[in-house]
């Protein structure tokens, strides 16, 4: 039980470090990443939406997105 346990928490382990940004990212790279994601989930990319997306995220205006300008934004909490 406890290999079956530790062989799940290495696994996730491994998604998640998958998933978390390496380093900054160029507009090239970032519409590419978009293009892909866009293809693997079957819907239409937009070259244009992703650069707009681009220059809201890239806040410094210095061309690249930093691992902290990656970072998803907080989850906004409904209102009851």
């Amino acid at each position: 039980m406890k290999r079956l346990f530790l062989l799940t928490a290495v696994l996730m382990l491994g998604i998640v470090a998958q998933a978390a940004p390496k380093g900054p990212l160029t507009l090239d790279e970032y519409l590419a990443k978009q293009k892909a994601s866009a293809e693997k989930k079957g819907t239409a990319y937009d070259e244009a939406k992703s650069k707009e997306k681009f220059a809201k995220l890239d806040v410094n205006k210095d061309g690249t997105l930093s691992v902290e300008e990656q970072a998803p934004a907080p989850k906004k909490e409904k209102a009851e």
